[in-house]
């Protein structure tokens, strides 16, 4: 028997201890093969360890600055990421509360801020405002996509967190890009569709740095994939691996679910005179959180729901990210 084995055997009755008595237990986490962009460097997680993608020129290796990939999908909706305490350049703290549905919190979260993200006060314009005082939302977008390095090299699909200013450019910068065939990444998958295109795991895709304020990536068609490769990345675009890159399969589970944990813990109960009060407690349903009483919210021209002034018992709203926002949140 391993050791890992015995810990969980042993382990059952002290489990149920804290969990009766409100301990927040902390839970297996996987993670997910995926790609920074921090520091505008292309770096990948695989197999437990940060690889960074590089290249040879003049006889010696340098960081690239250009991936060649094929991407194998995307998340149907756009992502939600709170961070609180603001951000730091360098640091990869993982957000106090996320959705990858757009609907609701993850089940990984520990603490959501709401039970549904429409009706999230983090959500409405005026819960956060910009270094230069514009309101904005302190819970922030961004779109999830799967794809493959070099797919004639390797087949694990690496997950990409686009933040806003990878998904869509002012219309200035976006001429000039695209003039140049360089495209944000949902006027590219535009693109393709209106060349008869209709998924992007059907063509090569060179992936680089974008300009501007934070580190942004650009898109750009290098041409069909090859037929030999077709097949194969079809079928890989379809699995359950990419699905999992998407957060369309939670990306977390708890080592053991409290139903597992009751029922161990049944089956070695020993009968006892007088029930433990701990029974009594584990049996009680948790509190209900009293709902907030909705508000009418005021809205700008535009129909964006306007936070209301906050009351001065309420803490200030927090400040939005700066610059380097896309970077840390891509590398979360």
């Amino acid at each position: 028997m391993s050791e890992n084995t015995q810990v969980a055997l042993v382990s059952d009755d002290a489990l149920a201890i804290l969990q009766a008595a409100g301990v927040q237990l902390a839970q297996a986490t996987e993670q997910v093969p995926r790609i920074s962009i921090q520091g505008k460097v292309f770096k990948y997680f695989q197999d437990g360890e940060w690889h960074t993608v590089t290249k040879t020129e003049d006889g010696e290796t340098i960081n690239a600055t250009m991936l060649n990939a094929v991407i194998l999908g995307h998340a149907p909706t756009r992502a939600y990421a709170l961070f609180e305490g603001g951000f730091k350049q360098g640091e990869t703290t993982a957000p106090v509360c996320y959705s990858h549905d757009a609907k609701k919190p993850d089940t990984a979260v520990n603490e959501p801020k709401s039970a549904n993200c429409e009706g999230c006060e983090k959500r409405v314009i005026g819960s956060a405002f910009s270094e230069g005082g514009q309101a904005t939302r302190a819970c922030r977008e961004s779109r999830l996509i799967s794809l493959v390095i070099d797919a004639d090299k390797t087949a694990t699909p690496l997950q990409l967190r686009l933040a806003v200013g990878s998904l869509w450019q002012p219309k200035d910068r976006a001429v000039e890009d695209e003039a140049q065939g360089w495209y944000a990444y949902d006027a590219y998958i535009s693109m393709l569709s209106k060349k008869g295109i209709p998924h992007p795991c059907l063509v090569q895709t060179r992936v680089k740095f974008g300009g501007g304020a934070g580190v942004t990536v650009l898109f750009k068609m290098a041409g069909l994939l090859e037929k030999e490769h077709l097949t194969s990345v079809a079928k890989l675009a379809g699995s359950e691996e990419v699905k999992k890159s998407l957060g369309l399969i939670p990306r977390a589970a708890p080592t053991q679910t409290q139903a597992a944990i009751a029922a161990s813990v049944a089956e070695k109960a020993t009968p006892v005179a007088e029930p433990a009060p701990v029974v009594e407690k584990v049996a009680e349903a948790p509190k209900p959180v009293d709902p907030v009483a909705e508000k009418p919210k005021a809205t700008t021209p535009r129909g964006d729901t306007v936070a209301a002034k906050p009351k001065a018992e309420k803490s200030a709203p927090v400040a939005e990210a700066p610059a380097s926002f896309d970077a840390d949140l891509a590398n979360w």
